[in-house]
């Protein structure tokens, strides 16, 4: 989806450029609008705590503006690392890397080396980063050390994510995506006055769909990446010759089996068999490992009948957990508010913010070789109840053992901050 919308920007370029040069042959058009139609406007970062020109700020950052984000087509945070040095990001562990520093295991609540900011309030996820341009109205990464500014957990680097502010005109948008395996995402902001002078307001929110998943587990109930992602956020803002306030207030839900955003520990969220391809005659059959490597069906030797084929080679998009993966985030609430009261020659600023969120995973525990569940049967006592019930009832019970993992976090955490400027 993203290959074509930047062929399809990259086109309307060209086209651009060719119209331009067609029509310079007959009428030669003037410089101030030939720069309007090709140039991107400046950008203002906040890099430093304040306003200020991309050329003018002595920090190495890079910066995406809702208007860039729309013509090249970067719709996630995988998008941004291929125009920004230095940034990678894993999107199963949820964990940014800027030159080659980031958190440093796979435990979704400890300390990073680069810190995540949403309009200045602190987070340790980097998920809603890649939220819509209709949500965002820039992204900014900056690299190396930003501890001065930003205080802890940003010795590689800093991502601060920008919202988009109400208006004082009444606008609004929707969106809706379609696509296969069953997905949907619909979404839709409103912005304008309230009624109050120098009250306005601004409501978004989206509803991400998937029902049908990429893999299907062959001993489990449910298929692999299978998710559902809602998000509402509303805005105030208020403004007066003394006080500008700004209010923001949103919340997400996340469930899904995908393993993400957030994969703790390396758990693994569907993996598939193995498919190494081997040459005919050159395996013999070991019976202590079933499924080690993906042998093609007859080119392994001494075999012995009534064994199936993996499963893998038939369709790809299969695996074998017997506890499918299942992640759950129940409405994360954020809470952010910007106060800056001017006075004489300077000014206060108060950033302030509150957040928590419920953290829920399970699934199967170490089994990557997706080997068959290991059953055994335990015989019910002929006497008591069952004995009342029947031989019918009265038969072995069979249990399917599984290590499961079970991982429950509730954080939340806040901030007071106050900057003065003159």
């Amino acid at each position: 989806m993203l290959w074509k919308r930047s062929l399809l920007a990259s086109g309307a370029v060209l086209v651009a450029a060719l119209a331009t040069t067609a029509h310079a042959q007959t009428a030669a058009r003037p410089a101030s609008q030939v720069s309007a139609t090709t140039t991107i406007e400046e950008l203002v970062v906040t890099a430093e705590r304040r306003t200020a020109s991309l050329q003018d700020v002595p920090v190495a950052v890079t910066a995406f503006s809702a208007r860039q984000r729309n013509l090249v087509g970067i719709t996630t945070v995988q998008d941004m690392t291929n125009f920004t040095p230095g940034l990678t990001y894993s999107s199963q562990l949820d964990r940014p890397v800027i030159r080659g520093l980031a958190r440093n295991n796979n435990i979704y609540l400890s300390d990073s080396a680069v810190a995540v900011y949403y309009d200045d309030f602190f987070s340790n996820s980097t998920y809603l980063v890649g939220r819509d341009d209709m949500l965002i109205d820039q992204v900014e990464v900056l690299l190396g050390p930003q501890g001065t500014l930003y205080g802890r957990n940003a010795v590689g680097g800093l991502i601060n994510t920008i919202s988009k502010r109400p208006s004082e005109d009444f606008t609004g948008e929707v969106r809706a995506v379609v696509g296969n395996f069953g997905y949907t995402k619909f979404e839709g902001t409103v912005s304008g006055p309230t009624g109050i002078e120098g009250l306005t307001f601004r409501l978004s929110a989206y509803d991400l769909n998937q029902t049908e998943g990429y893999f299907k587990n062959l001993t489990g109930p449910s298929e692999g990446d299978v998710r559902h992602d809602p998000y509402v956020d509303g805005q105030l803002e208020y403004k007066t010759d003394k006080d500008d306030i700004w209010l923001d207030a949103y919340a997400v839900w996340f469930n899904n089996d995908r393993g993400g955003p957030g994969g703790l520990l390396g758990i693994p969220t569907s993996g598939h068999y193995d498919t190494s391809l081997t040459q005919p005659g050159q395996l013999v059959f070991n019976p202590n490992f079933p499924f080690g490597g993906g042998a093609v069906p007859g080119s392994v030797t001494g075999i012995p009948a009534g064994l199936t084929d993996n499963p893998a080679l038939q369709n790809i998009r299969t695996f074998a957990h017997a506890v499918p993966t299942d992640i759950v985030v129940n409405a994360a609430p954020t809470i952010t508010l910007h106060w800056t009261h001017h006075f004489d020659g300077w000014d206060l600023k108060y950033i302030g913010g509150y957040s928590q969120y419920h953290y829920d995973l399970h699934t199967a525990y170490f089994n990557n070789d997706n080997s068959p569940v290991t059953s055994f049967q335990v015989p019910l006592a002929a006497g008591g109840t069952c004995a009342s019930l029947g031989p019918a009832v009265c038969q072995p019970l069979t249990v399917n053992p599984a290590q499961i993992f079970q991982y429950d976090a509730h954080p939340d955490w806040s901030s007071h901050e106050f900057d003065f400027s003159s």
